[in-house]
């Protein structure tokens, strides 16, 4: 998938009101320290790699992990079904995403309940101008 997929999650988790609040605190990679503020989003790309033919890369493809926390289970439920929407709402994140799984835990260290989901990301990949290659 196009490397800069982490932006795109970035910006459609960004853009429109999630619960709690939690657009304004959506991170990439770790919470940052000073965020104990629940709800909270934090995502990661994985896995990421390209499909070719003869004549070059098509497509790409990846993971997309994002871990949904907050201070109640019903919360974290909540954040995820909406997160999940948000992703997979195409356009906004890569060509397509789908979800691929979901777990739940609860997070000792964050004194929070997680909801992690997994998404399968596609996207054009990236081109030499700084722009995603187009179909």
């Amino acid at each position: 998938m196009s490397l800069r997929i982490g932006l795109d999650i970035y910006e459609a988790l960004k853009a429109r009101p999630l619960p709690g609040g939690a657009e304004g605190r959506v991170f990439p990679l770790l919470a940052l320290n000073g965020a104990v503020e629940k709800p909270l989003v934090t995502y990661r790309s994985a896995a990421v790699a390209g499909e070719y033919t003869k004549d070059g890369c098509y497509d790409d493809r990846g993971t997309v992990e994002v871990s949904c926390l907050a201070s109640t289970y019903r919360e974290a439920v909540e954040l995820a079904v909406a997160v999940r929407l948000r992703l997979t709402e195409c356009p906004g994140v890569g060509i397509e995403a789908q979800l691929t799984g979901a777990e739940d835990r609860f997070a000792l260290d964050a004194d929070a309940f997680v909801v992690e989901l997994s998404f399968l990301v596609r996207s054009r990949p990236d081109t030499t101008d700084g722009e995603v290659g187009q179909p």
